[in-house]
């Protein structure tokens, strides 16, 4: 007889803050996907809900996470803003906040020559090269550190009332 595993969510949570330099954009709340068995519980992935849409970690496109709030900010300190006030980029903290780990993203808007009435947000990946947003997953930007702190956020959150809502498969 195998062993099988029983994949499911607690009310645990991990929250992400998406924050600039004055404004907190958004809170993202990550759910842990636990494997629960009779001696173990272990985290196998996140998933977060975005709008009508559900998305794991691995498949969260970055320019989902980016609220109205956040583009205005961008469009306006790297496109509309005075040039000699302009930014080459505008800087965007990913934050678990009881754990003070943070990545930093660069974002900015730009015209293209295609198609010159649009203006896109394209992200700067870790080669520097900038990318659109649309191309860019969030997993891809966060480091491992950040990964495994996220793991942490939720493990400790696991208590027993999260515990008892697990069924625990047998062995």
């Amino acid at each position: 007889m195998g062993v099988f595993f029983l994949i499911t969510h607690s009310t645990a949570k991990s929250i992400v803050l998406v924050r600039g330099e004055t404004a907190t954009y958004a809170v993202l709340n990550f759910q842990p996907q636990i494997d629960s068995q009779a001696n173990s519980v272990e985290i196998l992935g996140f998933q977060i809900r975005r709008g009508d849409e559900r998305f794991t970690l691995e498949d969260l496109p970055i320019s989902r996470v980016l609220s109205k709030s956040a583009k205005d900010d961008i469009l306006y300190h790297t496109f509309e803003v005075d040039e000699d006030e302009r930014s080459e980029y505008h800087e965007v903290d990913f934050e678990i906040p009881e754990y003070n780990e943070s990545v930093r993203v660069h974002f900015r808007a730009v015209e293209n020559d295609e198609y010159p009435d649009i203006l896109f947000y394209e992200v700067e990946d870790t080669c520097g090269d900038w990318l659109p947003v649309e191309n860019v997953l969030f997993s891809e930007m966060m480091t491992e550190s950040f990964k495994r702190i996220l793991e942490t956020s939720a493990m400790e959150q696991l208590d027993d009332h999260n515990l008892d809502l697990l069924p625990m498969a047998a062995e």
